[in-house]
């Protein structure tokens, strides 16, 4: 299921970051799946048809990704500025964020995508647009005469908030565990080409590292009939070979 997108000179960043958004792509079709069938058996037509174009829009964006995988980025603004939209179109239909059940909660499931996938300046705008999604439901409230009516606003609201808030801490989780992954993978590295000590001075941020030494011995060793063997056995073979000989 997370392979959608997938293709072969994908990086391994692009790859943990393609996975997380197809996930959740995959979760908020289950849920939307469930959450228009219960607006259509409520008799909420127009907040069914809002979330139904929502689980078309997220299927077309999986499609999407099977034939153009390197589009991720403008696929997933077009998935994020809908589902903005949809939730501030959904809680107006309600009357305002309390009486919608604080359905908006799930905008910000976006901000920390665009956190993940865009960066820190991107969030940031995705976050400007939750907040005046919030405001103008806040006003809402006070103002806007529903259309529909939920049967029980305040466990529709504790619904909302412990599902949107369980997704948003798998993603926190998934992201740090791939951070870390990478930043082990990095490390690493440089201990398998570096010292210690040079590595380690690398990671705390030091740019030149030259060092005086007041005595130093320098021992040059030559492996006579080196080159032929080297021409008849593989790589492979040859480093068992000086493994072997203690060399």
């Amino acid at each position: 299921m997370l392979a959608f997108g997938a293709y072969p000179q994908e990086s391994e960043m692009a790859r943990g970051q393609r996975r997380l958004f197809v996930g959740v792509l995959w979760i908020s079709l289950i849920s939307l799946g469930a959450f228009t069938a219960l607006r259509i058996s409520e008799g909420s037509t127009l907040v069914a048809v809002i979330v139904g174009v929502e689980v078309v829009l997220h299927t077309s964006a999986l499609i999407a990704l099977r034939f153009w995988p390197q589009k991720l980025l403008p696929i997933a603004m077009v998935v994020f500025s809908y589902a903005l939209a949809a939730e501030v179109a959904s809680t107006y239909l309600y009357g305002g964020i309390l009486s919608a059940g604080v359905t908006v909660i799930w905008s910000l499931i976006p901000v920390l995508l665009a956190l993940i996938l865009l960066g820190s300046r991107s969030a940031m705008i995705w976050f400007s647009g939750f907040v005046i999604a919030v405001a103008a439901t806040v006003w809402m409230e006070w103002n806007v005469d529903p259309t529909y009516e939920l049967a029980s606003p305040a466990f529709g609201a504790g619904l909302n908030i412990t599902v949107a808030m369980t997704v948003i801490v798998a993603l926190l989780v998934y992201s740090r565990r791939q951070r870390d992954r990478f930043q082990q993978e990095s490390s690493d590295l440089l201990h398998n080409i570096l010292p210690v000590s040079i590595a380690a001075r690398l990671k705390s941020g030091d740019e030149l590292i030259a060092d005086d030494m007041a005595d130093v011995s320098v021992l040059f060793a030559d492996i006579v009939g080196f080159t032929p063997i080297a021409a008849e056995i593989t790589a492979a073979d040859m480093e068992t070979w000086f493994l072997e000989s203690r060399i």
